[in-house]
């Protein structure tokens, strides 16, 4: 098995390991993920195999360049706002995104939660300490399975929400995109008072 560089395991090592983390639906690829290969002790295996350096910190690359992009609010909105909004973020997202994940997250409006805490909250919202690590790859080599862990940073209260997941890259033409993101949104909708279905 190839190993990864010096820096990707550093940046492993000082990954906070993800808790709490649900489906926050079933998007196209959910199967995706049941395919995503594990090592003989049932540990998600840090090697990463058919795939080397490069392609791996292309696909950190695009995954971090989707972190910042879903979860950034700019400015302050109001609920009247909310779905002029979402258009603009889904069209944000959307060259980031696998056609199938795309229509999926345009059906189910899951793009708009940190539109809806934002909000809520009255702020705009800037994603902090960023951390992605990667897990396992599929045996085509052209789907990568990253974890992540970022703090939701209300600007105006100056307070952080954290957020973790799992995100699944697919490589389409020699670009990583991703095909789907689970994550806690659910839980911190819950908390935060926000519906699902708003």
């Amino acid at each position: 098995m190839r190993k990864i560089t010096a820096p990707l395991l550093s940046l492993s090592l000082l990954t906070a390991i993800l808790l709490g983390c649900t489906d926050t639906g079933n998007p196209p690829n959910a199967n995706s993920a049941q395919a995503a290969r594990t090592n003989e002790s049932g540990h998600q295996a840090d090697d990463i195999v058919g795939l080397n350096d490069v392609q791996i910190q292309e696909a950190m690359k695009a995954a971090a360049k989707y972190l910042k992009t879903q979860y950034t609010v700019e400015d302050i909105y109001d609920e009247d706002e909310e779905t002029a909004q979402l258009k603009q973020i889904q069209q944000k997202i959307k060259t980031l995104l696998t056609p199938e994940y795309y229509e999926w997250v345009r059906k189910e409006r899951s793009a708009g939660f940190p539109l809806q805490i934002a909000i809520q909250e009255k702020t705009s919202i800037t994603p902090k300490d960023i951390t992605i690590r990667s897990r396992t790859v599929s045996n085509t080599d052209q789907m990568i399975r990253l974890s992540y862990r970022l703090d939701l940073h209300l600007d105006k209260p100056n307070k952080s929400i954290p957020l973790g997941g799992k995100l699944i890259m697919q490589n389409e033409n020699g670009n990583w995109k991703i095909a789907s993101d689970y994550n806690n949104a659910d839980s911190l909708r819950e908390w935060n008072g926000v519906p699902s279905g708003h």
